[in-house]
């Protein structure tokens, strides 16, 4: 059975093609859904129009996602999150974090947009990269700081530690003096 197809449909075609599907296919599936309807000569027609509105909404569309791939590029954020004394985070920053972080900055964009292999859960710099579409792409810059803003160096922690070891030691001489 030949249908034109009205929307992309995976494994199958894209919207405008005809194609050539099995009847219990296209009377099951294609057809109740809205996703093709049969290819005769009016709806070729019908189509080839519906095409060229799609093209200019594609194109609306990615000059959209463009204006925000420079916001989203333009974009720093910073978190002060607790952390341990080794820089590992009491919990995770997950691409639902960076999303809540954008929609507050007015940069609307999807979970699915941020590439984010596995949550962040330790301090530091990065860069995340964001995918708007096929062709627009962004990188946001993400810093997580402890709560004091800054990331605790090697040293600063020997540093610290040193002068924890200090303030116990002179305690327990205190005790047993």
């Amino acid at each position: 059975m030949k249908l034109l197809l009205k929307n992309s449909v995976r494994s199958l075609g894209r919207a405008g093609e005809v194609v050539n599907v099995k009847a219990g296919y296209a009377r099951n599936y294609l057809l109740p859904q809205g996703k093709a309807i049969l290819a005769t000569d009016a709806n070729i027609v019908l189509i080839d129009k519906f095409k060229a509105r799609r093209v200019e909404e594609e194109a609306q569309l990615k000059e959209s996602y463009q204006k925000t791939a420079v916001l989203i590029n333009e974009t720093q954020i910073v978190l002060n999150l607790r952390a341990n004394a080794t820089n590992h985070l009491y919990g995770s920053v997950t691409t639902g974090d960076i999303v809540t972080q954008l929609n507050n900055r007015h940069i609307i964009i999807e979970k699915s947009m941020v590439q984010l292999a596995e949550p962040i859960k330790e301090l530091g710099a990065y860069d995340i990269d964001i995918v708007l579409s096929s062709d627009v792409k962004a990188v946001l810059k993400l810093e997580i700081l402890n709560e004091d803003g800054e990331i605790p160096t090697v040293e600063h922690i020997k540093e610290e530690k040193k002068q924890e070891l200090e303030t116990e030691e002179t305690s327990q001489e205190e005790t047993v003096a």
